[in-house]
């Protein structure tokens, strides 16, 4: 007779949900909701006397727990199933449940997770979308997407909207609770794990980066004040911004391979962690370089095997191969001696486009960066191993993907060449001039430029002619477009060396800057 049930839920698409709103504030609420959702409620849920469960792998839109009974297991997935719909009206929680001996979660949990998870993806695919209907045939005045349900004033609302801003509302009351940010500083660190992503934010930052003051409870009321960017915070100088979207590469597949729901739970654990580390500390150094000033970028969704942020565009591709080198250096620590790696993808675009195209580009440039690592990792070629970063500018520029060195060497490029004054339009006809080598045709693209800006580019061809044995292509000029759509988006500023790495931890390597 089976002693234990174990359900694994899944919630589908939530980054569309995520995205759906057009307004700044609707997104940051709804990513609040997001992680509220899915690091508090859910396993608060389990802990309930009336369910009595334990929570195993927690973490992004995926979440496994086992209960006495698979009737309990039963009831469970009903409840978040309702709270889901209740709170988003939107997203559809997909929840199944197997019948497992408690032995088996001690030799056997891999198995069984995978066995579960299988039939969770055959249910997915099976059940039909549900769309979000009212009777009431009138918009929502906020996003304009949904049917209006409630009238607040002269304003007409859908209850996603009203959702997020209640969210909204009751995160301000939480920080306005006495001594809740004293609580906030001294946080452990499986009480704080189970937060959302601002409050992690705010004790990382009063921990790591932000200067210390006697009070713990200052310090941390003195960066929530510079925590709510504006969109004017979020652009750049030239009125630019971004989306990074971030996928671990294999994190169900490694769960999968654990025996001990325990150690499932370690893994999992130390994993969000390090995804913390290694985002936050690439935005505070890459990013947040005026400590007096506001927090200019933030943070979404951060947890389980995806990572969410905005933040200006002249410091995305730097802040993606920052915080995937650390992640990369680290993680055979984190998961007890396999290497993770990440996929991400960005989205550039002007002040005047609006999140979700930006988002949308940014998802597409992920799902081209998968596709990449999968068909690369099949044939091992040398390098593949490294995390893919794919770059997607809205405005009809041809988008690309390349591997964290290939990133940091076009950055460094890039760099050179913005500072003595180039521009992507100059550079992008030489292309079949740097393919052909042809010496004449190349004398005279360049034949109107500076003394400078000829060396600087005959720098770079030779880094690329040097190093192209690292790019596993037929030379390095295919790293050309990459140099020359950076040339525009990039920051010519190289951000700060990296700290030292935590105590415990395999180092951190430093961001590759290649003088050219």
């Amino acid at each position: 007779m089976p002693e234990q049930a174990l359900v694994a839920t899944e919630v589908r698409d939530e980054l569309g949900y995520l995205f759906d709103a057009p307004s700044y504030v609707d997104i940051r609420g709804a990513g609040a909701l997001l992680e509220s959702l899915a690091r508090f409620t859910l396993p608060t849920l389990t802990r309930r006397r009336e369910f009595d469960g334990a929570g195993i792998v927690t973490g992004g839109r995926h979440y496994v727990a086992t209960f006495p009974s698979a009737e309990i297991g039963q009831r469970f997935s009903d409840e978040a199933r309702r709270i889901y719909r209740q709170r988003t009206a939107a997203l559809a929680l997909h929840a199944t449940t197997a019948e497992v001996s408690a032995d088996e979660l001690l030799t056997a949990f891999g198995t069984q997770l995978r066995r579960v998870r299988q039939a969770l993806r055959q249910q997915r695919a099976a059940a039909p979308i549900q769309p979000c209907s009212s009777p009431e045939l009138r918009w929502c005045d906020a996003c304009h997407h949904y049917p209006a349900t409630q009238q607040r004033g002269d304003e007409l609302i859908c209850r996603p909207c009203l959702n997020r801003r209640t969210h909204l509302s009751d995160q301000d009351a939480r920080l306005g609770v006495p001594g809740y940010q004293s609580g906030l500083a001294d946080a452990g660190e499986e009480d704080l794990a189970a937060r959302p992503v601002w409050e992690r934010q705010l004790r990382w930052f009063r921990d790591n980066s932000a200067p210390k003051g006697g009070d713990a409870a200052s310090d941390i009321a003195a960066l929530l004040h510079r925590r709510l960017p504006g969109d004017v915070q979020l652009a750049d100088a030239a009125g630019c911004r971004a989306v990074i979207v971030a996928e671990v590469n294999d994190y169900s597949w490694l769960l999968e391979q654990s025996a001990d729901s325990q150690r499932a739970l370690r893994i999992s654990t130390r994993l969000n962690r390090l995804l913390d580390d290694a985002f936050f500390e690439a935005l505070g150094s890459t990013v947040w370089r005026e400590r007096s000033g506001p927090t200019n970028f933030e943070v979404l969704l951060a947890g389980g095997d995806r990572l969410v942020c905005l933040l200006p565009a002249d410091v995305a591709p730097a802040v993606a191969a920052r915080a995937l080198r650390t992640f990369e250096s680290q993680s055979a620590f984190a998961t007890e001696g396999r290497r993770l790696n990440f996929c991400a993808g960005i989205g550039l675009a002007s002040a005047a486009v609006n999140w979700s195209t930006t988002a949308f580009q940014a998802r597409q440039a992920l799902a081209a960066a998968r596709q990449t690592y999968l068909r690369t990792a099949a044939s091992a070629p040398r390098g593949s191993w490294r995390s893919l970063v794919g770059v997607e500018p809205v405005g009809g520029e041809q988008g690309w993907c390349v591997n964290v060195g290939e990133l940091e060497r076009a950055l460094a490029h890039a760099r050179t060449l913005r500072r003595v004054g180039l521009a992507a339009v100059q550079l992008l006809p030489m292309a079949d001039a740097l393919r052909t080598g042809s010496a004449g045709q190349l004398a005279w693209r360049t034949s109107t430029w500076t003394e400078p800006q000829r060396r600087a580019l005959a720098a770079v061809m030779r880094d690329l002619a040097l190093g192209a044995a690292e790019t596993d292509r037929s030379g390095g000029v295919l790293l050309w477009p990459a140099i020359a759509t950076l040339l525009d988006w990039a920051s010519p500023i190289a951000p700060p060396a990296s700290p030292r790495p935590r105590q415990g931890s395999e180092g951190t390597l430093p961001a590759v800057e290649r003088s050219a």
